[in-house]
């Protein structure tokens, strides 16, 4: 797995910067391609965006920790959690 890098968000209505964190992991393969021996592509998560880069930083350790189990699932979930943990935010 990869280690996560901080990227510009989107800029606030008031002009504020955002940062956000994100990592890029195997693209999981099934069915058909599994079997095919294609190159394993790989997929891009990135968390919500955060008014401080120290913010983003958080969430991209929390993503790393999760990324280095294989699991896609729990860290699908984990960005679904942060996401939502910042839309009851702000």
């Amino acid at each position: 797995m990869g280690k996560y890098e901080i990227e510009d968000g989107a800029v606030k209505a008031n002009g504020s910067k955002t940062w956000r964190a994100l990592i890029h992991c195997p693209r999981p393969q099934r069915g058909e391609r599994a079997a095919m021996d294609l190159p394993q592509g790989t997929i891009c998560i990135r968390g919500p965006s955060r008014l401080t880069k120290q913010e983003a930083d958080s969430d991209g350790e929390q993503l790393e920790r999760v990324a280095a189990s294989g699991d896609m699932r729990a860290l699908r979930d984990l960005q679904q959690k942060l996401t939502r943990e910042q839309q009851l935010t702000h």
